[in-house]
């Protein structure tokens, strides 16, 4: 389950907060959270550099081997 809630700060300022809930109390849990995690940070940054600069940073995606 994935809940994003967008809260005003001030006039030019969102808070953003995700949440991710029912993982696996086990190594495989942590280790899918921690990607997870990744994941959404790399979202958010891309996410603000298209609102702030038009910049369309996931274009190509993400390379991994």
């Amino acid at each position: 389950l994935v809940e994003i809630l967008f809260e005003q700060k001030h006039e030019n300022q969102t808070l953003v907060k995700i949440t991710e809930s029912e993982w696996p109390a086990d190594f495989k849990g942590a280790n899918r959270c921690m990607g997870q995690v990744e994941g959404w940070t790399h979202f958010l940054c891309c996410l603000k550099a298209y609102l702030e600069y038009g910049v369309n940073l996931r274009v190509g995606g993400v390379i991994r081997n």
